[in-house]
């Protein structure tokens, strides 16, 4: 994309920046488990947790998508004789770790100088979110749905890890306690279909994040779009209190 100079501060107008300091989608917390409790009861039956899989897990690679493509943005792909050879280049890699690393490795080069510039921060964020937000996928993808009863007390459907899975399951269950029946079982993590859909709905957000800034990066006059609009504003910032370089 090439502007003109009068264009510019239209350009910079038009640009939004592509995200604030305070969008929760960046906050180390926004990835967590909920906090599990003695009260907690599952799902009625285990049908909703396999739907409630399949929703997440969907909206997850749907975020994958949206990173593929923000690859291709920063190889500077333009045409279908580039675009496929990168895009299955970059789908080679088994993990989301890896294409996440080849990802920003060409973003290095694709910023250039610019690569240790706060305006580079949000890039740097997004894959921050996008490594915590896969922590969650895992959990949901390598879960087992399992109907839960102790002490002949049914306390409803979950997803739990497999019991093999050793990260996630501790060595040896709890001391049996009555006022939290949970206490017995070794998993790590127990999530209801309500809290497997909630994180499929954040996977989503993370997605059109994505999307936004993928367009918000593509470069105008050799310069990615967002910082070039930044430096736009803040030189029109300049120039209004009378301090812009003649």
């Amino acid at each position: 994309m090439t502007t003109t100079p009068n264009d510019m501060s239209q350009f910079a107008a038009n640009m939004p920046e592509p995200w604030t300091e305070d969008d929760p989608l960046f906050d180390k917390t926004y990835w967590n488990r909920p906090e599990s409790s003695p009260d907690d009861r599952g799902d009625d039956t285990i049908g909703p947790i396999y739907t409630a899989v399949g929703f997440a897990l969907s909206q997850w690679e749907t975020a994958e998508v949206m990173l593929a493509d923000l690859f291709l943005t920063v190889c500077e792909c333009e045409n279908s004789s580039s675009y496929n050879p990168v895009r299955r280049a970059f789908g080679s890699f088994e993990s989301s770790g890896g294409r996440r690393k080849a990802l920003e490795e060409a973003a290095a080069v694709y910023f250039g100088h610019y690569w240790g510039d706060p305006l580079t921060k949000p890039f740097k964020k997004l894959l921050l979110a996008f490594e915590r937000a896969s922590f969650r996928r895992n959990e949901i993808a390598h879960g087992r749905a399992q109907d839960v009863t102790v002490n002949s007390t049914p306390l409803g459907a979950f997803l739990f890890p497999a019991s093999y899975n050793t990260g996630r399951n501790s060595l040896f269950p709890g001391s049996f306690d009555e006022s939290n029946l949970f206490s017995v079982l070794t998993g790590e993590y127990r999530y209801t279909s309500a809290t497997i859909v909630g994180f499929g709905n954040k996977f989503w957000e993370l997605a059109k994040k994505l999307n936004e800034y993928r367009h918000a990066a593509r470069k105008v006059n050799g310069t990615p779009g967002h910082v070039l609009a930044a430096q736009l504003r803040e030189r029109e910032k300049l120039t209004a209190s009378g301090h812009a370089n003649p």
